[in-house]
Protein backbone atom coordinates (compact mmCIF):
# COMPACT_ATOMS: atom_id res chain seq x y z
CA UNK A 1 0.00 0.00 0.00
CA UNK A 2 1.02 3.61 -0.56
CA UNK A 3 2.55 5.27 2.53
CA UNK A 4 2.97 8.72 0.99
CA UNK A 5 3.79 10.60 -2.19
CA UNK A 6 7.22 12.23 -2.44
CA UNK A 7 7.14 15.11 -4.88
CA UNK A 8 10.28 15.65 -6.92
CA UNK A 9 11.81 19.09 -7.38
CA UNK A 10 11.64 18.92 -11.14
CA UNK A 11 15.35 19.71 -11.47
CA UNK A 12 15.77 17.09 -14.22
CA UNK A 13 12.33 17.39 -15.78
CA UNK A 14 8.78 18.17 -14.81
CA UNK A 15 7.99 17.71 -11.10
CA UNK A 16 6.11 14.51 -10.38
CA UNK A 17 4.96 12.39 -7.47
CA UNK A 18 6.96 9.30 -6.57
CA UNK A 19 4.92 6.62 -4.83
CA UNK A 20 6.55 5.48 -1.57
CA UNK A 21 5.11 2.20 -0.32
CA UNK A 22 5.01 1.08 3.31
CA UNK A 23 7.45 -1.79 2.73
CA UNK A 24 10.03 0.47 1.11
CA UNK A 25 9.67 3.07 3.83
CA UNK A 26 10.06 0.48 6.59
CA UNK A 27 13.06 -1.06 4.84
CA UNK A 28 14.70 2.36 4.54
CA UNK A 29 14.11 3.31 8.18
CA UNK A 30 15.33 -0.08 9.45
CA UNK A 31 18.34 0.03 7.13
CA UNK A 32 19.43 3.39 8.53
CA UNK A 33 19.41 1.88 12.02
CA UNK A 34 21.26 -1.27 11.01
CA UNK A 35 23.98 0.51 9.10
CA UNK A 36 24.52 3.37 11.53
CA UNK A 37 24.81 1.17 14.63
CA UNK A 38 22.31 3.21 16.60
CA UNK A 39 21.13 2.43 20.11
CA UNK A 40 18.00 3.51 21.95
CA UNK A 41 20.00 5.86 24.17
CA UNK A 42 21.24 7.78 21.11
CA UNK A 43 19.56 11.09 20.34
CA UNK A 44 18.64 12.48 16.93
CA UNK A 45 18.74 16.18 16.17
CA UNK A 46 17.56 17.39 12.78
CA UNK A 47 17.17 20.75 11.13
CA UNK A 48 15.99 19.30 7.83
CA UNK A 49 12.43 20.40 7.00
CA UNK A 50 9.88 17.60 7.44
CA UNK A 51 8.55 18.15 3.92
CA UNK A 52 11.98 16.95 2.70
CA UNK A 53 12.44 13.17 2.54
CA UNK A 54 15.39 13.17 4.95
CA UNK A 55 13.52 15.44 7.36
CA UNK A 56 10.59 13.05 7.42
CA UNK A 57 12.49 9.75 7.26
CA UNK A 58 15.74 10.60 9.06
CA UNK A 59 14.42 13.23 11.43
CA UNK A 60 11.11 11.75 12.54
CA UNK A 61 10.37 8.19 11.37
CA UNK A 62 13.85 6.77 12.04
CA UNK A 63 14.02 7.81 15.72
CA UNK A 64 10.40 6.79 16.34
CA UNK A 65 11.00 3.32 14.81
CA UNK A 66 14.07 2.82 17.00
CA UNK A 67 12.60 4.28 20.22
CA UNK A 68 15.04 7.19 20.27
CA UNK A 69 14.62 10.71 21.59
CA UNK A 70 14.71 13.35 18.89
CA UNK A 71 14.70 17.11 18.56
CA UNK A 72 13.65 19.08 15.52
CA UNK A 73 15.27 22.48 15.14
CA UNK A 74 13.54 25.01 12.92
CA UNK A 75 15.54 25.28 9.69
CA UNK A 76 15.60 29.06 9.93
CA UNK A 77 16.99 28.91 13.47
CA UNK A 78 19.71 26.48 12.38
CA UNK A 79 20.69 28.70 9.43
CA UNK A 80 20.89 31.71 11.77
CA UNK A 81 22.95 29.81 14.36
CA UNK A 82 24.41 26.42 13.29
CA UNK A 83 25.89 25.94 16.78
CA UNK A 84 22.36 24.99 17.91
CA UNK A 85 23.03 21.58 16.42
Amino acid sequence: DVAHLQFTSGSTGFPKAAVIKHGHLTSNVCGIGERSGTARDNKVISWTPVHHDMGLIGGILFPIQHGMDFLLIQTEDFIRDPSLW
